[in-house]
């Protein structure tokens, strides 16, 4: 029996590490692990040659480390390189039979013993401190190897977080001597593609290994990993950047010095991103109102507002806006950089206010009218407002500061014919606007934008997309959502024209089209939904309209919502934006020609001209191709900063360690995928993994929406309020006249059966009239009901076992496992799972199904691969089937 007093104190010191353990390595995958049905490996080499070997001993001895130490500890920057997070766990294949059993020399089998270890962040550390950290840990886990590590991984993951993963599928392998202090005899170190001979230890529910062998008297690096679940060409870049970065240690004695940026990327990803941020020009030196002013210079008869209830021309648009500035001046002595606040409902006024500020020199924040007064009020003081322009109709501001004039422009009318322009101190780097956008911690965030900032974006759209005097956009974005800002200086600014809805059906589609149409509107300037509402609504409408140029921003666009538009707008150019209102508007574009049904959502793209766009992970250095990290926006959109908030902007608005360029944080993921282009993934915050994978809603609503009858979709994954346990949940809102409710749910279930892997399919499916948005038209999430509320549950369809077979599984692994609520969606190993359960198991399935030898194979491998019921059901029916004739 195991020899009790040291295994039970290397249990207990594993159960104290691993509570700290950090996550396994999140390498990129271009396949869910669940739908490879045969496990295979394929294999990259690095040669080392007798030479480089000898430099690695006598480099691992100068660092006072193990060659073995050595050569781990760079695999572990490279993992880290093409990793998520840069700490992450490895497990270490330990070799050797300790004496746990009596006569255990007599015993054949692979006695291999996995051990962790952490590979810890140590940004702010050398390349040498964090090998010779990593080899103390090695030595440590090393004198804890009296007991076996792997139920306690899973049992200390599952405890830590019902979401984390429980095993770590990167493995360094050492199959030289214990100690690697061996020589060998070979050739200069190289990349090399070839096989030369294959082995593999086939470690369960591993997905990457690195093996270090002696073949023919030359010593090899092998790269083995599963065929077709990386993308291609990612582990043979992987090992060339190992064998770049182990030259370039034995050549460069200053590596060792540099706290970070020692993997280099392949040269491909950098030539790729480099020519996607060449996008220099002279950024433009002009304000905003001279832009519009200019345009009513040529075209002062032309109209240039209209509402339902009113217009104006160029010509009377400046002359207002000038005289109304003269006012400001006289009663306020607005000064570059002041504030003042206009709160009215859009129309012709809100477009002679704001003017009228800019032209005075000042900057303006538009506050909403339908705010409570208190709100308004506090939004005044916190921004520091020298006036606020306003209407009879709005209820006045309780409290307003002493030093903020109430301006009520009904009562500004005055002969404007004789008026000049003033003359002002503004410069191009002041201040144009003021937004506030909601904060992490409740307060709002005032985020400071100058003309040159926001003339950088406008006048890049208009020259990209042929904005002009023949234009006009339906300006449906609230005056507080910077949308807006393109609205009113870079259509008016070509000479085109604004059309307001009325105030009381802003929210109404039938109005928007009634406009688009009425009007010849060509613009259509919004986030994904509203355009979503027409495009379902309003498609033969659209077909007679003129609308040839589509911008969506703000939220995701819906991967069907195109082809949407184009059936009905074949000519229309479609384009999604992005950025942020820190980065003025917007800072990339993507021109939506075609979809690919395989698109989980629509690229995010490249940067506008004189703006950049980065993916850095949390060192700040390049993500590879396909590595999710963080986006930076950088160039001439990057705003100032936070109004009086030099706390948050010195946390958000950074300067890189390396080049010094100035960035905006976003706090949104990404990665590059193509030819330089961007895929955004969401907020660091929102992102979702259940049962221990990490998953893509977009691509849940995507597979939902390429069902029929399905009006909107929405998926979510709420964390249950007791269990704490995430479950995706489809909100789906389904045409008129397509059926029952309860059908419809029942097909496209069986629909995303079929298409994904288990552990994405909804647990709940809800059914929804309408899906709520937000005052800016954007996916209100957080009026979603709730799926385990009572009232909602009732009415929703939960996946359970779909059919015989499932019903029948769940009811062997709930007995195997001891789990009366287990469900089907949950891998073998998240719900407790291990080698014992797999046994018992089996057994079960054999006694009641009759499964070919390559149907337990099957099986056997579906389970180290952490299946869940509806996987491994449709191996038993496939295989019970083939072999159900043989008894």
């Amino acid at each position: 029996m195991r020899s009790s007093k040291q295994a039970k104190d290397d249990e207990n010191f594993w159960r104290t590490q691993l509570d700290r353990l950090p996550k396994p390595a999140e390498l990129p995958i271009k396949i869910s692990p669940q739908l490879i049905s045969r496990i295979s490996f394929n294999r990259e080499s690095v040669r080392i040659g007798h030479d480089d070997y000898s430099e690695i001993v006598r480099l691992a001895d100068k660092l006072k480390v193990s060659p073995e130490s050595f050569v781990l500890g760079l695999f572990s920057e490279v993992i880290r390189t093409w990793s998520r997070h840069q700490e992450l766990s490895l497990i270490i294949a330990e070799h050797g039979r300790r004496a746990h059993f009596d006569d255990v020399q007599n015993v054949v089998g692979n006695f291999l013993q996995p051990v962790p270890l952490p590979v810890r962040d140590m940004k702010d550390h050398r390349l040498c401190d964090r090998i010779g950290r990593l080899h103390k840990d090695l030595l440590e886990s090393r004198l804890h190897g009296a007991c076996s590590t792997i139920g306690i991984i899973r049992e200390v993951g599952q405890r830590n977080s019902p979401d984390r993963g429980t095993s770590t599928p990167v493995v360094f392998n050492n199959l030289l001597d214990p100690h690697f202090r061996s020589r060998a005899a070979g050739v200069n170190l190289t990349w090399d593609g070839t096989t030369p001979v294959y082995t593999s230890s086939r470690t369960p529910q591993v997905w990457l290994e690195a093996q270090i062998v002696r073949e023919a008297d030359e010593i090899w690096m092998h790269w083995n990993y599963v065929d077709g679940l990386f993308p291609d060409g990612m582990v043979q870049a992987m090992a060339e950047a190992f064998s770049r970065l182990l030259q370039n240690c034995i050549s460069d004695s200053t590596i060792w010095a540099r706290l970070r940026g020692v993997v280099n990327l392949p040269t491909q990803d950098l030539e790729e991103r480099v020519r996607a941020n060449d996008t220099g020009s002279e950024p433009p030196s002009v304000f905003l109102h001279d832009m519009v002013l200019a345009a009513a210079t040529r075209f002062p008869s032309k109209v240039a507002v209209r509402s339902s209830y009113s217009s104006l021309t160029f010509g009377e648009l400046e002359d207002q806006a000038i005289s109304l500035s003269h006012e400001l001046l006289r009663r306020c002595r607005i000064k570059p950089n002041d504030i003042v606040a206009v709160s009215m409902y859009p129309g012709p006024e809100l477009l002679v206010s704001i003017m009228s500020i800019l032209i005075a020199g000042g900057a303006y924040v538009a506050i909403d009218p339908a705010l409570p007064s208190q709100r308004r009020t506090s939004l005044i003081t916190r921004c520091a407002a020298k006036a606020i322009l306003t209407k009879t109709e709005i209820n006045p501001d309780s409290d307003l500061p002493e030093s903020c004039f109430r301006i009520n422009i009904d009562d500004c009318k005055s002969d404007v014919s004789s008026v000049d322009r003033p003359m002002t101190a503004v410069g191009h780097d002041d201040l144009a606007y003021v937004i506030f956008t909601s904060g992490s911690t409740g307060e709002p965030k005032g985020v400071m934008v100058s003309h040159r900032n926001a003339a950088n974006t406008i006048i890049d759209i208009n020259n990209k997309f042929e904005v002009s005097s023949d234009d006009t956009v339906l300006s449906i974005a609230p005056p507080g959502f910077d949308l807006s800002v393109y609205d009113y200086f870079g259509v008016l600014g070509a000479g085109g024209c604004v059309v307001f809805p009325a105030a009381e059906t802003i929210s109404d589609p039938k109005s928007w089209v009634d406009a688009v149409v009425t009007n010849n509107v060509t613009i259509w300037n919004s986030v994904p939904a509203p355009m979503k509402l027409v495009a379902d609504e309003y498609s033969n409408e659209l077909r007679t309209c003129h609308l040839r140029l589509i911008l969506m921003s703000g939220d995701w666009i819906p991967v069907n919502l195109p082809g949407a538009i184009k059936s009905a707008l074949p000519s229309a150019r479609v384009i999604s934006l992005g950025g942020a209102t820190e980065g003025s508007i917007w800072s990339i574009f993507y021109e939506i020609d075609e979809t690919d049904p395989a698109w989980s959502s629509i690229p995010y793209g490249k940067p506008l001209a004189n703006q950049r766009f980065h993916v850095l992970n949390e060192w700040l250095d390049p993500s590879p191709k396909g590595v999710t990290g963080e986006l930076y926006i950088g160039g001439a959109g990057v705003a100032q900063g936070y109004w009086a908030d030099a706390e948050r902007t010195a946390e958000r608005f950074i300067n890189h360690p390396h080049t010094g360029e100035r960035l905006y944080k976003t706090g949104d993921l990404g990665r590059y995928i193509f030819d330089g282009n961007i895929e955004i993934l969401g907020r660091e915050d929102n992102q979702v993994k259940i049962n221990g994978y990490r998953v893509e809603l977009g691509e849940i609503e995507a597979c939902i929406l390429s069902c029929t009858g399905i009006r909107h979709a929405v998926i979510d994954a709420p964390a249950h309020p007791e269990t704490k346990r995430r479950h995706i949940v489809a909100y789906l809102v389904f045409d008129d006249n397509t059926g029952e409710p309860e059908t419809l749910t029942a097909h496209i279930r069986s629909n995303v059966r079929d298409i994904l892997p288990s552990y994405m399919v909804p647990s709940h499916y809800v059914t929804l009239p309408s899906i709520p948005l937000t005052q800016n038209g954007k996916i209100d999430r957080k009026a979603l009901p709730s799926p385990f509320s009572r009232e909602v549950a009732e009415n929703s369809a939960p996946a359970n076992a779909a059919n015989a077979t499932e019903q029948l599984l769940l009811e062997m692994w709930r007995e195997q496992l001891n789990r009366a609520d287990l469900g089907v969606s949950e891998g073998f190993f998240d719900a407790g799972g291990d080698s014992l359960h797999a046994v018992g198991l089996l057994s079960a399935v054999r006694q009641r199904f009759k499964v070919t030898t390559e149907g337990e194979q099957s099986m056997i491998e579906a389970l180290f691969m952490n299946a869940d019921i509806v996987a491994f059901a449709k191996i038993v029916e496939q295989f019970d089937r083939m072999g159900g004739g043989d008894e």
